[in-house]
């Protein structure tokens, strides 16, 4: 073999391994390039879902805070509902009272054998009483009917006020009803008659 032969062979040797090695490192490269894309792709599905679920989460809690805001709202819309038609059947019970009294007062007063001049002061004092008693009942059943589907803690709040103030003049239309019973008394105003008109 000549020198040049040899050279040939060595370099066709040289090739081989060359192109061997191409072939060798490309379909490594190829089989490397789809476990990076799908690594890569896994990675992005795997971030999804952690967004995903935390979005879901958010979502679920601010679900589970707006369900809990009209759970509140209902029950203080119910219970001022509730306070509401009580009031109203107190402020029907005073004017039965009332019209009954002033029926008597005015029945005392045709028989002429009463004092009711006291027991009508009072009355009026009484019918004053009542008169504000029915305005701020007005007044909050005008504010529960303003609040429906929007009852917060503030609204309840400025509720229980308003009803403290009204169940207050309530009591007082009923004490001044108390003192036009208690004025009225048999015996208490009997108007005195002389022992010589019974004679």
């Amino acid at each position: 073999m000549t020198i040049s032969k040899q050279k040939t062979i060595k370099t066709i040797a040289v090739l081989s391994l060359l192109a061997l090695m191409f072939v060798t490192a490309g379909s490594a490269l190829a089989k490397e390039a789809p476990k990076t894309k799908l690594a890569t792709s896994t990675k992005a599905q795997m971030e999804r879902p952690g967004e995903r679920l935390a979005t879901s989460t958010k979502e679920k809690l601010e679900q589970r805070k707006s369900e809990a805001e009209l759970k509140v709202s209902k029950k203080i819309e119910e219970r001022a509902q509730f306070q509401s038609e009580q009031l109203s059947r107190m402020i029907k019970s005073l004017e039965s009272i009332f019209s009954r009294v002033e029926s008597r007062i005015s029945k005392m007063q045709t028989e002429g054998k009463f004092d009711v001049s006291k027991a009508s002061v009072l009355l009026a004092t009484a019918k004053e009483t009542l008169t504000k008693a029915k305005a701020d009942v007005v007044a909050y059943q005008t504010k529960v009917s303003s609040v429906t589907g929007t009852a917060t803690k503030e609204i309840q709040k400025s509720l229980q006020a308003l009803h403290k103030t009204t169940v207050e003049s309530i009591k007082t239309a009923n004490k001044a009803l108390v003192n036009v019973i208690n004025s009225i008394k048999p015996g208490a105003n009997k108007i005195a008659t002389s022992t010589a008109e019974k004679n």
